[in-house]
């Protein structure tokens, strides 16, 4: 319960840095809303979670897990049982053979966290997933899902606070350009851009074109809208 509890508290937390985030110029509208002194017990309260390790953070790749085709069987990538090492394995491992979006998405969400502390880990995480995109480029075979890859985990330990070089946004809108608009691409194209970097608003409508015929984008996408208290931009249909 302390945990659900935790990770509930940090939750809110997110949501909050978004309307922030995202507020009009001259317009702050939650901190309107809200005593100072809430939201001052709040962000000492999260940061206190964050420190001992009893919650996850990370807006925007980070904070909610994703709705995906394996949520019954995926395994731990993100376990504090799990080394970091065998963690990158592992994650290595499943997305060698795995074809969903929201599954690598969930699982580069779950390494990421497990191993954000850890710099070998990262660095040889990051390392591997670049070294796949680029031997797809030298043989003339680019791959969508190694760009991809490479990405949004780059992206991920960005706004995380890691400063590592490369820029995952352009590697995405490469994995964009390369699926020929994949929905659900676009999709994590807007969660890199929700930083504050890249056109956020033409990638949910891309994505919003799409979720009348994809249960699961259409999920995550209310869930972003929800989370980051964004308006839909496409109608709905």
């Amino acid at each position: 319960a302390k945990r659900l509890q935790n990770g509930s508290l940090l939750h809110t937390f997110c949501r909050a840095l978004a309307r922030l985030t995202h507020a009009r110029p001259g317009r702050l509208p939650f901190v309107k809303e809200v005593a100072m002194s809430r939201l001052t017990a709040l962000a000492s309260l999260v940061v206190l979670l964050v420190s001992t390790g009893s919650a996850q953070a990370g807006p925007p790749c980070l904070c909610w897990p994703f709705a995906h085709e394996r949520e019954n069987d995926l395994p731990l990538t993100g376990h504090k049982e799990v080394s970091a090492a065998q963690a990158v394995e592992t994650a290595l491992e499943l997305l060698e053979a795995e074809q969903s979006v929201f599954v690598r998405m969930e699982v580069l969400r779950r390494v990421v966290m497990r191993i954000r502390r850890d710099e070998p880990a990262r660095d040889a995480l990051l390392a591997r997933l670049m070294q796949r995109a680029l031997d797809g480029e030298a043989a003339n075979r680019p791959s969508v899902r190694a760009w991809f890859d490479a990405a949004y985990a780059q992206a991920a330990f960005r706004q995380l606070g890691v400063d590592h070089l490369g820029d995952g946004y352009a590697w995405m809108k490469r994995a964009l350009a390369l699926s020929k608009g994949d929905p659900r691409i676009e999709f994590a194209a807007a969660l890199i851009a929700l930083d504050a970097r890249g056109d956020l608003e033409q990638h949910q409508a891309a994505a919003e074109r799409a979720e009348a015929d994809d249960a699961l984008l259409a999920r995550n996408l209310e869930m972003l809208r929800e989370n980051a208290n964004l308006k839909r931009v496409e109608p709905a249909k």
